[in-house]
C-alpha cells in the first residue's frame, strides 16, 4: 500500500530540523530507506532537502522497504492546489507526530491539474 505524508501545517518547510529528523529516522527503522542514493544523515539534514528541491526539482522524497511492504512519498513542495488535498487527507500518528495522509488518487488529480494548466512545452 503506497501512502503520501504532508506535513501537518502546510508545507515542507513547516517542518523544524528535530520533527524532521525524528521522521526520517522512524522512517527508517522501520525498514523504508530513500529511492535516492543518500545517506540517513544527508537526507535528515534540511539544507541537503532544499537543495535537491531547487536543483531537481524534487517534489517528493520517496522511501520504500526491501519488500515493497512501505512506500511513503514525504511531499517537500506545497501544490497549488494544497488546501483541497488537506480539506480531504486524513489524520494519523506516524513515530508519536500526527500527519495528514494525502489518498494516491487526489495527488493523481493534483499532478494532472498543474500539467493541465502549465500548458504544452
Amino acid at each position: 500500500m503506497r501512502t503520501r505524508f504532508a506535513d501537518r501545517c502546510a508545507e515542507f518547510r513547516g517542518f523544524d530540523e528535530e520533527t524532521w529528523a525524528s521522521l526520517v529516522d522512524t522512517i527508517w527503522d522501520a525498514g523504508g530507506r530513500p529511492r535516492i542514493p543518500e545517506t540517513r544523515e544527508a537526507i535528515k539534514d534540511l539544507r541537503n532537502v532544499e537543495k535537491w528541491m531547487k536543483e531537481k526539482a524534487m517534489l517528493a522524497l520517496t522511501f520504500r522497504s526491501d519488500s515493497g511492504a512501505i512506500e511513503i512519498d514525504l511531499l517537500v513542495q506545497q501544490s497549488h492546489r494544497f488546501d483541497q488535498l488537506k480539506a480531504r487527507a486524513k489524520k494519523i500518528e506516524f513515530g508519536g507526530t500526527e500527519f495528514l495522509v494525502v489518498s494516491l488518487n487526489d495527488l493523481i488529480e493534483n499532478e494532472a491539474c498543474r500539467w493541465a494548466a502549465s500548458g504544452p512545452s
